[in-house]
């Protein structure tokens, strides 16, 4: 129910300083987690924001009087680094996320140094967006006021300022949404003469609407077997509404966003454009069996035995696939090099995409699972190797998004023409892949809804 509050932490070996500091922070009601340091502590965290250190962590100290701080030849210097690295390590997990690094120290020289020190020894530390450095006497004895201001100036205007503030403004949203919520729930059954204090009937009241509310967002059914989501759902547009709602008349990101012309919008150089989109398309955590709405597997082309083939009408079947592979798509460039002609080759696969009705799935009805064929290929340059003007969009729909996951970057092409049924599905379905998000298999059902709904006659 309460989770440490690993935002803002402070580490420090003088419990006095320690407490002085976090005191300044509780006053201004910000919560922080402080940390009296040893070498034995080994509790990395995630979801840290900023992370106030102090740079002499075991004892050890700088000589504040030399000009030029140089970690390869002053060897107490290299120790006083290499206790802070270590200590950075056991308190803030590599999976940490976006954060900042602020050195509270009297030796604010010394930082460069130390930023040079890490980029040579501990390239696995987790890296901070923004390091900054404080001194902490400036802050001993001052009042909470002037703390939050110096504070403040260090995040005036940085762009991870805003990440920390939507951050925020999700918590408060939640909790508004928990409020708004409570205040209907009824908390006797005389609901005309509620009293202070009086929760008579509050949690039978609590069950009967959130039962009802998950109810009517998946289905009984289906909310039974994961009431969790069935609530969380339901949830979730009124937390939307209220995010977008309390955001209208922000300024937070006016400066970042309307200092660039509409030309220069577009993404930096090495960004990896699949990461982005698989962070909005694709769910590679949730367990995947062959119901799930949205699943991906992989598809192996080998016949099925002569009677299935024959007895279903599946004769010739693979055979055609084949002929549109060879005839629609392999068929690259004239003057496209081996090297890609064999990448793409031999890193497709085919790929089998649950489409069933959105509505079927939330009511958990019985459904005969449609599947999509489709193939799944490595990235590469679509026009210059590929004429796209000869592949039939019915054939290879090839308006998906590019995703990458992990070290891999790939396309994924539809074929509205094959669909596959519970029948096909006995010993061909490979490894799960992925789960593709809601509305991208909504897209993916509209595409193909106009496919076989588009309109014909008969001419003659």
């Amino acid at each position: 129910m309460f989770a440490t509050n690993n935002r803002i932490i402070i580490v420090d070996d003088d419990k006095q300083q320690l407490l002085d500091l976090a005191e300044a922070f509780l006053a201004n009601g910000i919560g922080c987690k402080t940390i009296l340091y040893n070498p034995t502590y080994n509790s990395p965290m995630t979801g840290v924001r900023i992370a106030f250190f102090d740079i002499s962590l075991t004892g050890k100290m700088i000589n504040l009087d030399q000009e030029i701080f140089d970690y390869k030849t002053d060897k107490n210097l290299s120790a006083v680094f290499n206790d802070l690295a270590f200590a950075i390590q056991n308190c803030v997990s590599s999976y940490n996320g976006p954060y900042a690094l602020i050195f509270w120290s009297k030796h604010t020289k010394a930082f460069p140094n130390f930023i040079e020190y890490v980029n040579e020894r501990y390239p696995e530390l987790p890296s901070p967006i923004q390091i900054d450095a404080m001194n902490k006497t400036d802050f001993i004895g001052k009042t909470p006021e002037e703390i939050q201001r110096k504070i403040v100036q260090i995040f005036q205007g940085k762009s991870i300022n805003l990440l920390f503030e939507f951050e925020q403004k999700c918590e408060i949203v939640a909790s508004q949404t928990t409020n708004e919520i409570y205040n209907i729930i009824p908390t006797n059954q005389n609901i005309g003469s509620n009293k202070w204090a009086s929760s008579e009937g509050f949690e039978e009241n609590f069950d009967l609407i959130f039962s009802s509310i998950a109810k009517s967002t998946l289905g009984y059914e289906y909310a039974k077997k994961n009431p969790d989501r069935g609530v969380m759902e339901a949830l979730l547009p009124i937390m939307n509404y209220r995010l977008i709602t309390d955001s209208i008349y922000c300024k937070d990101w006016e400066n970042h966003l309307k200092s660039l012309k509409s030309e220069e919008i577009n993404y930096p150089e090495k960004f990896i454009k699949g990461k982005l989109n698989s962070i909005f398309h694709l769910d590679t955590k949730s367990n995947i069996d062959t119901s799930i709405r949205g699943a991906v597997y992989k598809y192996n082309l080998v016949p099925l035995p002569f009677k299935i083939e024959y007895y279903f009408g599946l004769s010739g079947y693979f055979r055609k696939l084949e002929t549109y592979i060879a005839e629609y798509f392999f068929n690259l460039n004239i003057d496209t090099p081996d090297e890609i002609k064999d990448l793409i080759k031999t890193k497709s696969c085919f790929i089998v995409i649950e489409i069933s009705s959105s509505c079927d799935y939330s009511q958990n009805k019985k459904r005969n699972n449609k599947y999509l064929l489709g193939l799944k290929t490595p990235k590469f340059d679509r026009k210059q190797y590929l004429n796209l003007k000869t592949i039939n969009n019915s054939i290879f729909y090839n308006e998906i998004p590019e995703f990458a996951l992990e070290l891999e970057e790939f396309f994924i092409w539809i074929n509205f023409n094959f669909v596959i049924s519970n029948i096909s599905k006995i010993k061909k379905f490979g490894e799960p892949l992925f789960i593709l998000k809601k509305e991208l298999v909504d897209l993916i059902g509209n595409r193909y809804a106009n496919h076989t709904s588009r309109i014909g006659i008969t001419s003659f």
